[in-house]
Parts: structure tokens; C-alpha cells; sequence
């Protein structure tokens, strides 16, 4: 009885023993973390940096925002639009390796399949018939599980879609309104860097431009490329009527935006 009682009295100052390390650690992280410095978060996109005309870096900032008052700035975050820091895989290709320099981004559907390729099947055209039933696919079950095979297959952690300017594609070009696939003849048009792109673009009789979205202004500025389909948000943001000024709403894709963050990070 005497060896049960002592056993007790050993475990009993244990448990407090755990309880008070728990507490001071605790106490001790805040003056710690003030030690070694804020946490940075480097954020990249290639939206504008205006705030008025796309829902990117406005969602950003607002992030941003949110992040630095609920940690007393001890995360600080630094966003960079418009491909400041690269282009879309580039930078992309910093946040997979360890997080080191870039720790998290957002990129387009064409980009996100050079990371994960099995996300073409989100380009198919006439995938979704109106925005709720978009909106909900977006938030289900199946998708949140088929974005853990892509976190799985690429070290990069899902946190979010954004309708990339809308959603559903207009196309804009240089020459004549879209009415009818004859009217696709013989046009080039700029698509992502996406083979599901360009299978569409050249089933239709076009000649498919496949580049990265640095290039998209200075290829239809000089004629390399006569048109380009996104969202009309991000057609409005970019200016684009001022190159390319006849648009169709044809609504054939939905184009979508995918937020991640470094999984180790």
C-alpha cells in the first residue's frame, strides 16, 4: 500500500511538474518570438496593385491587415502583384522549394497545372453552368479531397479559389466580334501555358499563342498574338480594350485562381 501511495504522490507531482513547464513556456514565447524578430510572409500575384479594380490584391491587403493586428505584427506580410517577383511558376517554384524567399502565392488555372497537372480537367469548356453551381463545386467535399492529392503531389498547402476576375471568359481581340466559330477562323490567341488551352483554341480553327502572363500585353501590342480570352474583371483591369477592342462573352471557361502556402511552412 505504501509503495501504491508513493507511486501517487510521484505521479501527481508529474502531472504538475508538465503543467508548470506548459505554462512558462507560454509565457516566455511572446518575449521570445520579439527576440528572434516578426515572422515575414512574402505573398505573390500577378494582378494589378490597385485597389479598385480587381479582387486580388484588395483580398491581400485586407489579409494582410487582418494577420499583422491579430498577432501584434509579429507575422508581417509582404505582397507582391503584378509578377513583381517572377513569373507565375517562378515564383511559384520559390514558395514549393521550402518557403524560404517566397512563402506563398496565387496563380491561374494554366500555371497551377504545371504544378499539378491532373487541375486541367478544371479548364474542360461548359464545365459550369452558372456561377452558384461554380461557387459550390468550389466549396465541396470532392474538391476540398482532390486538392489534397495536389498538396500531397506538390508541398504545396491549398487555402483558397478566387473567381480569376469573374470567373466565366470573354474573348478579346483585334479584329472582329466572336458570334459564331467561323468567326474563330484563322485568329491567334494568347492562351496559358496549358495544353487543355490549347486543344480548345485550335479545335475551333484558331492558332493557339501559348505564353506566360508577363507576355500578354507586349504579344498583343505587336500582333505576335490578335486576341486573348480571361474573365472580363481582369479584362477591364488589365485595359485591354485599349489593344484589343472587340469582346465576346462566350462564358466557355471558368477561370479560377488558387491561393497556397509552402505545406512546411
Amino acid at each position: 500500500m505504501k509503495s501504491i501511495s508513493f507511486l501517487k504522490s510521484i505521479y501527481k507531482l508529474g502531472i504538475l511538474f508538465l503543467l508548470l513547464s506548459l505554462i512558462f513556456g507560454l509565457a516566455i514565447m511572446p518575449a521570445l518570438s520579439a527576440e528572434k524578430g516578426p515572422i515575414k510572409m512574402v505573398i505573390a500575384h500577378h494582378f494589378p496593385a490597385s485597389l479598385e479594380d480587381n479582387e486580388v490584391q484588395l483580398s491581400m491587403v485586407r489579409f494582410k491587415n487582418l494577420v499583422e493586428a491579430a498577432t501584434d505584427e509579429n507575422i508581417q506580410v509582404e505582397i507582391y502583384p503584378n509578377c513583381t517577383l517572377g513569373t507565375e511558376v517562378e515564383y511559384t517554384k520559390e514558395v514549393q522549394a521550402a518557403g524560404k524567399t517566397i512563402q506563398s502565392s496565387i496563380l491561374s488555372s494554366g500555371a497551377f497545372s504545371s504544378f499539378f497537372p491532373s487541375y486541367q480537367v478544371m479548364t474542360c469548356p461548359f464545365l459550369f453552368p452558372d456561377f452558384p453551381t461554380a461557387w459550390a463545386f468550389f466549396d465541396s467535399d470532392l474538391f476540398a479531397k482532390f486538392m489534397d492529392q495536389m498538396r500531397s503531389e506538390t508541398g504545396l498547402k491549398y487555402l483558397g479559389t478566387f473567381d480569376d476576375g469573374g470567373g466565366f471568359v470573354a474573348f478579346t481581340n483585334s479584329k472582329r466580334l466572336i458570334k459564331t466559330v467561323e468567326d474563330m477562323k484563322g485568329l491567334r490567341i494568347r492562351v496559358e501555358e496549358n495544353p487543355a488551352h490549347v486543344a480548345i483554341i485550335e479545335s475551333l480553327g484558331a492558332k493557339a499563342v501559348p505564353l506566360e502572363w508577363s507576355q500578354v500585353e507586349t504579344c498583343l501590342a505587336s500582333g505576335v498574338a490578335e486576341g486573348q480570352f480571361n474573365a472580363p474583371g481582369l479584362n477591364a483591369a488589365m485595359k485591354f480594350w485599349e489593344l484589343v477592342p472587340y469582346t465576346s462573352w462566350t462564358g466557355h471557361l471558368y477561370n479560377s485562381l488558387n491561393w497556397v502556402v509552402n505545406d512546411e511552412w
